[in-house]
């Protein structure tokens, strides 16, 4: 039997933490420098189907993504018989929604400045909720960085016309999702899942009552917007995986 020494449970943890800052570093860069763009190109499809689009083929995909090694079932199915981890995920789930829809709303709007400074405000809100809630601490070092993040993003948010309410819901709602979806007793995979499925029925029936009213974008509205939406549930699925792995990896400061 191998007794586990501090310098390699050391080692396992800065190891944990490094995979955390790659996982997080992907996720922010798909969100920042991808979303805007991608988005862009379906501003002629209604908001909440693209929404429901980015709900149902997410969970095509992580359907299929679990398929390729069955094993990966366990986790999704374990997430679903406790009680307290499915209600923690149906509340996710709901945040998650909420967001999106803002965030496209945001981009469809033009109001990609108060979408990206969401984004900015989201890490401080981030640490904020770890010092409250998992009584984490800063190092000084750490403390003069939240600091000047926080006098830039303030400098930022005061040159707003007007209170950038977008900016801020975006952030405490995704700053909530990814304190809630720390502390679940599931990993990214198996808790988007289940999060996903837990939203399907309601977006799935909205886009078939989108269609049957003759309005519905998908397949009517032709091949390159339909190949968006399909996309869509890839590019959604994808950093909320890293984003998840990196939130169970690293503290929240």
């Amino acid at each position: 039997m191998t007794t586990l020494t501090h310098d390699h449970i050391a080692d396992h943890s800065r190891l944990d933490a490094g995979l955390g800052l790659l996982c997080g570093f992907g996720a922010y860069l798909i969100w920042g420098g991808v979303f805007p763009v991608f988005f862009k190109e379906l501003g002629s499809v209604p908001l909440l189907q693209i929404v429901s689009h980015r709900i149902a083929w997410s969970l095509v995909f992580l359907l299929l993504f679990l398929n390729v090694r069955r094993s990966r079932w366990q986790g999704v199915l374990q997430a679903l018989g406790d009680g307290k981890s499915l209600l923690i995920l149906a509340t996710t789930a709901v945040l998650i929604a909420a967001n999106w829809l803002l965030f496209i709303f945001a981009i469809v709007k033009g109001q990609i400045l108060q979408a990206s400074l969401g984004y900015f405000i989201t890490p401080l809100m981030n640490v904020l909720l770890g010092l409250v809630f998992l009584h984490e601490r800063l190092s000084r070092l750490q403390l003069v960085s939240l600091l000047l993040a926080a006098a830039g993003v303030g400098i930022a948010t005061v040159r707003y016309e007007g209170i950038p309410w977008i900016a801020l819901v975006l952030a405490l709602s995704f700053a909530c999702y990814g304190l809630l979806r720390k502390v679940v007793k599931a990993d990214a995979l198996a808790g988007l899942t289940v999060e996903t499925a837990l939203l399907t029925p309601v977006a799935v029936a909205y886009l078939l009552w989108a269609a049957w009213q003759g309005n519905g974008a998908f397949p009517a509205a032709g091949w390159k917007i339909d190949a968006f939406l399909v996309a869509a549930g890839v590019l959604t699925a994808v950093p909320l995986l890293l984003f998840a792995a990196a939130a169970r990896k690293l503290r929240l400061a």
